[in-house]
């Protein structure tokens, strides 16, 4: 029977890597490697010896999955792969994963993308194999294979441990239904993910208004200029941003009406008042949408019946920025100004803000106006 054992690795930083592997007892050569804890570098004694108990309690978890399988504690089911996954996006259509009472399309659609990819590397890693074979096929060594191959090719350790989640989901509704005795996506080691937030363009609360000047005088005059500032005086998302449409902007008011979309972060509507800058770089806007056969707030260089899609993030890239920037300087720059958490959370769609925008259809605008007349005042006429 195949041994499974852990190992740890100095890495060139100083940082450790533990992992498991598999070793076959007749050969005493490694059957197969899986990397799973990386450390900081220099860990103290205490985190290495944590990360050293994960090992071991995963080698304890694998030792018991490999005899599960060899005293037959699997039983073979006859539900097909792509049967099961046909069955479980349904399930989440009319029921909601997680017992809500309606999944909410974009995550429906992302976990079907997940469980496809999943399915696709069965199919390909064993090709020599039916190319149909049964749920119960799947195992915890076969899904660390995935991850592993999922980092190889580029993706984040946010979009794999997500990827594995949205398995995991899939593998515990066959748990409920009968199909699978136990998910072998429990208690799978996750890629450890570093948080990033504090680096980057204007990430200094001290001189981001400085920063923000100089980005923009690497922006040309024009359309990305101006949607620049809008992203930085309003805190868009970059995707709420493209799906923007003229009617959404009301400069005589000064009022954006941002419309629900479909993905979690976007579910719901929101209205958020407008800055004088805001409106200034709006009615930019508007007068360039209005010289295109288009309804969109940023209509696409080449197809103007589309909206802009990554000429936006490349001409922000060429000026040091990302969308993404211009939003994190809104909610910091309102903190400076001291905005209330709620009324923060409300503009800038956050976890609390979307579960009072469930109630209410729209922030609360006399709470948020002179919060961004005084941001107005603060950013001046950067």
């Amino acid at each position: 029977m195949i041994r499974v054992s852990w190992y740890k690795r100095l890495m060139p930083d100083k940082s450790y890597t533990l992992g498991i592997r598999w070793i076959d007892p007749k050969t005493g050569q490694e059957v197969r490697r899986m990397v799973g804890i990386r450390t900081d570098p220099k860990p103290g004694k205490k985190a290495l010896e944590k990360a050293i108990d994960r090992a071991k309690a995963e080698v304890e978890r694998q030792s018991e999955q490999l005899n599960r399988e060899a005293t037959a504690d699997v039983p073979v089911q006859n539900l097909e792969l792509r049967q099961a996954a046909t069955m479980f996006v349904a399930w989440c259509d009319t029921r909601g994963a997680n017992g809500l009472t309606r999944s909410a399309e974009g995550t429906t659609a992302n976990k079907a993308r997940h469980i496809d990819s999943l399915i696709h590397f069965c199919h390909s890693y064993h090709w020599h194999l039916p190319a149909r074979f049964a749920l119960s096929y799947l195992n915890r060594n076969m899904l660390a294979l995935w991850r592993d191959d999922l980092e190889k090719r580029g993706y984040g350790a946010a979009t794999v441990n997500t990827m594995l989640a949205s398995a995991s989901s899939w593998l515990a509704w066959a748990v409920d239904y009968g199909h699978v005795k136990f998910n072998p996506c429990s208690g799978l080691l996750r890629l450890r993910t570093i948080a990033k937030r504090a680096d980057g363009p204007l990430a200094d609360p001290e001189n981001m208004r400085q920063e923000l000047g100089r980005i923009l005088e690497r922006l040309a005059p024009g359309r990305f200029r101006a949607a620049a500032i809008f992203l930085a005086c309003t805190g868009l998302r970059q995707g709420e941003l493209r799906g923007l449409k003229v009617r959404d902007v009301d400069v005589e008011e000064a009022v954006l009406q941002v419309p629900a979309g479909r993905e979690s972060t976007k579910r719901h509507a929101r209205t958020i008042p407008l800055c004088r800058q805001a409106t200034e770089a709006a009615r930019e806007l508007l007068d360039l949408a209005g010289d295109e056969p288009s309804d969109w707030l940023l209509p696409s260089v080449r197809d103007p019946s589309r909206p802009m899609t990554s000429q936006l993030s490349k001409a922000f890239k060429r000026a040091g920025a990302t969308p993404h920037a211009f939003r994190r300087f809104f909610q910091t720059a309102l903190e400076t100004v001291g905005t209330p958490k709620n009324v923060v959370c409300d503009l800038l769609a956050h976890s609390p803000g979307r579960v009072r925008a469930a109630y209410t259809p729209a922030s609360n605008i006399e709470a948020a106006r002179p919060w961004i007349e005084a941001f107005s005042r603060w950013l001046g006429d950067t």
